[in-house]
């Protein structure tokens, strides 16, 4: 039975019963942003520019594409690549099926695996021209919540389960407000730093699933819109706006204030020490050259703890042979070398060799993330100090109000 995109947007619950019970060459069931009554749907983008994709189970997986249904029995795994514009697909026992025209679609009601990582339900395996192969699930934003606090704050819920609950409705408001927002891509929000945290082999605690059912269809809103609230590991001491992070305007988002946190200091990374050698600083500014390092100078920073104390460095400048470079903002803290450094909060100190060069940077630094919005371990502070999620939230985020969705 060859399914059209438009009968597939009419599938319902009905055909994950029908299924269930037959395996036999049924599409997946989602995969359309049109969702099942009373339910809405996200698109996550589970792992990106992969070379080669890895599909298997000990059940039966449905699988189709624009020209083929089937199924995938157990025992049976099949590896998926790249083939000019489309894919193929090569399985153990020998056969390849070419021409696979762009994706193609894999559904099971119970547990099968994706390149050694766990999965349930719907996924989608997509080429991206040049980039190797997207992996796609597809779920209702409910069962993608417990997901997101399991990688977000972990075991940490189990004794904070207000921290819990405000993580819940910041999450989904943070996904809420992403669907449907860029109808040119294959997915509404990626798993990962970039977005959030999210990974469906993580086993989510009783603690974390009781925090997303008690706060079901629960988003944050400002002015009567649901907002995509910014959130972080630990601000050191005070938020942050964004303007002093990213080249935004902070009249554009009225309710991320810069509020001082005397809650976070529990964390492992409210101070913390690094330390840059002046051989990755030039190779990250000048790859493939060798620059010596002359001086490194911080031009601006943001509001400290109190009037007078220095905040995160907002600009700083980096001379070198090859003359100045001014880093700016979030350049600040993902420009020094190839990993990020905790946080843009810092102090340093330029160690020098004979020739009066740079040799090496130390800093002296508190805080983990961008600072702006939720601090992960401000909230978990705050809820071992009885604060409840309400008072939480309104504490990071100003002017706005928990309204319930759906």
């Amino acid at each position: 039975m060859i399914i059209s995109e438009l009968q597939e947007r009419a599938l319902t619950y009905l055909l994950i019963y029908l299924c269930s019970i037959a395996f036999l060459s049924c599409a997946p069931v989602y995969f359309s942003h049109k969702p099942p009554p009373g339910e809405v749907l996200i698109r996550i983008a589970l792992q990106r520019r992969q070379p080669k994709v890895v599909v298997y189970g000990s059940y039966n997986i449905s699988i189709s594409d624009r020209g083929h249904n089937g199924n995938i029995p157990p025992g049976e795994s099949w590896n998926i690549l790249p083939a000019g514009s489309g894919l193929t697909a090569e399985t153990n026992r020998g056969t390849v099926i070419e021409n696979i025209e762009g994706r193609i679609r894999l559904w099971s009601a119970d547990e099968y695996f994706i390149n050694q990582k766990r999965v349930k339900g719907a996924i989608e395996i997509r080429r991206e021209i040049d980039q190797g192969l997207l992996i796609i699930a597809e779920m209702p934003l409910e069962e993608y919540l417990p997901g997101v606090l399991a990688g977000e704050i972990g075991g940490l819920a189990d004794k904070t389960p207000e921290a819990a609950m405000a993580q819940a409705i910041i999450s989904r408001s943070y996904a809420f407000a992403r669907i449907g927002s860029s109808p040119q891509s294959y997915y509404d929000i990626e798993a990962g730093t970039a977005h959030q945290c999210f990974d469906l082999d993580n086993m989510a605690s009783p603690t974390i699933k009781r925090a997303v059912m008690d706060t079901k269809g629960k988003v944050l809103a400002f002015q009567g819109k649901v907002i995509s609230p910014n959130f972080h590991s630990t601000c050191g001491g005070r938020t942050v706006r964004p303007s002093e992070v990213w080249n935004a305007r902070d009249e554009d988002f009225p309710y991320l204030e810069s509020v001082e946190d005397k809650w976070c200091s529990n964390s492992p990374k409210y101070s913390w020490s690094d330390t840059i050698m002046a051989e990755e600083l030039a190779a990250k500014l000048f790859p493939g050259r060798r620059e010596v390092v002359k001086e490194v100078k911080v031009l601006k920073v943001g509001k400290g703890l109190k009037a007078g104390l220095p905040g995160r460095v907002v600009s700083l400048m980096v001379s070198t042979g090859a003359g100045d470079t001014v880093l700016t903002k979030s350049a600040v803290r993902n420009g020094l070398r190839d990993k990020p450094l905790l946080s843009a909060w810092f102090e340093m100190e330029n160690r020098r060799n004979a020739q009066g060069y740079i040799e090496k940077i130390i800093l002296t630094g508190r805080g983990f993330g961008h600072g702006v919005g939720l601090c992960q371990w401000g909230a978990i502070g705050m809820a071992r100090a009885g604060k409840s999620y309400k008072r939480i939230l309104k504490h990071y985020y100003k002017g706005v109000e928990i309204e319930r969705v759906y």
